[in-house]
């Protein structure tokens, strides 16, 4: 079992989350929109980013991929709601910022194949596909932030856990849950 205070650098997370909120042009306590962020994000990759709601079977929480159609997907499982769903959203965020997905060296992936994969694959079989980066969330209170199980490197996850955290500070949450559930589509 991993040993979360020898990977915890807390300092380092926070020059992390600095980083991150440099590179979305928000300063201070700042308020800013999902959907301020999203732009951002794509203007910076310069792919899209679509949101999606899928029903994930508890393998996962969130996860997100570079299709082949040159579109972010970010996809959440349709049944969080809340605090949690906008945790996972941010934590996906920041790996396609960080770009993780490419550095996975992974081509562009089938968004429809991945999904059906993670709406009815095991967690294993989804570990076992290059270029998916996913969150799996324990069965704690709704309005908890979710655990993270390391899909891929244990400081990596938890700096972006960290950076999702950060962000979710800088958030109207009223406001973005209405914008959350006016994602493009339902999966399944």
């Amino acid at each position: 079992m991993l040993n979360e205070e020898h990977l915890f650098d807390k300092e380092a997370f926070e020059r992390s989350a600095q980083r991150l909120m440099n590179m979305l042009g928000i300063k201070g306590s700042q308020g800013v929109t999902l959907k301020y962020i999203t732009d951002k994000v794509e203007f910076i990759r310069g792919c899209p980013v679509r949101l999606i709601a899928a029903p994930l079977k508890d393998v996962y929480s969130g996860l997100c991929l570079h299709g082949t159609d040159d579109v972010y997907y970010l996809c959440y499982d349709n049944d969080l709601t809340g605090r949690p769903r906008l945790l996972v959203i941010l934590h996906e965020i920041g790996h396609i910022l960080r770009g993780d997905l490419e550095a996975n060296g992974a081509s562009p992936l089938d968004p429809k194949v991945v999904l059906a994969a993670a709406c009815g694959f095991t967690a294993d079989d989804l570990r076992k596909m290059p270029g998916l980066v996913c969150l799996r969330e324990d069965d704690g209170p709704e309005e908890t932030e979710p655990t993270v199980e390391v899909a891929n490197d244990a400081v990596t996850e938890m700096e972006i856990d960290y950076n999702a955290s950060q962000l979710l500070q800088h958030l109207v949450l009223d406001d973005e849950l209405e914008f959350i559930n006016s994602v493009e589509y339902l999966f399944g």
